[in-house]
């Protein structure tokens, strides 16, 4: 891991200490905006808090496993070296989980987004593209973004028309 992505995190955990104090004092519980905008970044710090404690439990296991290659007990090296074979991957992946929690959040992330999808100029062709994207967006859209809901009525079927 990079020196400067362990910094951010090892801020990140100090960050989530002090959350912690300030939220157990009284007076900020005596305020609830203040409150609830410091629950809301607690559980912000958290989600990046949690993967970089399990990141750093998986490195310690790891060296662990690597000092147990040196031990002369042939069994110690078979379970060193599958304590290893299993540690490195879930490193990798915890570490690229932790880059792209780390990139800076867009604003516009948390407000909603409408899609229209309606024929345009472009004949029987349009349409039928149209009707395609309508019938697969409520498949796709919820594996890409969090909640899919459709305005359109449920008993209208999804039928490419052109309209004259």
């Amino acid at each position: 891991m990079k020196p400067f992505m362990r910094a951010q995190l090892e801020r990140s955990v100090q960050r989530l200490s002090e959350l912690d104090f300030l939220l157990s004092r009284e007076d900020i519980m005596k305020d609830m905006t203040q409150f609830m905008a410091l629950s809301r970044e607690h559980a912000e710090v958290m989600a990046l808090v949690t993967p970089y404690q399990k990141w750093q439990h998986l490195v310690q296991d790891l060296a662990a496993a690597q000092t147990m290659l040196q031990e002369a007990d042939p069994e110690l090296q078979a379970m060193a070296q599958e304590e290893i074979a299993s540690a490195e991957p879930a490193i990798l992946a915890i570490e690229s989980q932790l880059q792209r929690m780390l990139l800076p959040k867009d604003p516009d992330d948390a407000r909603n987004s409408f899609l229209e999808i309606r024929a345009g100029t472009g004949g029987d062709e349009s349409a039928l593209f149209a009707g395609i994207c309508c019938a697969c967006t409520p498949v796709i859209a919820p594996t890409k973004v969090g909640v899919w809901k459709s305005s359109a009525n449920p008993s209208v079927n999804w039928v490419a028309t052109k309209r004259w």
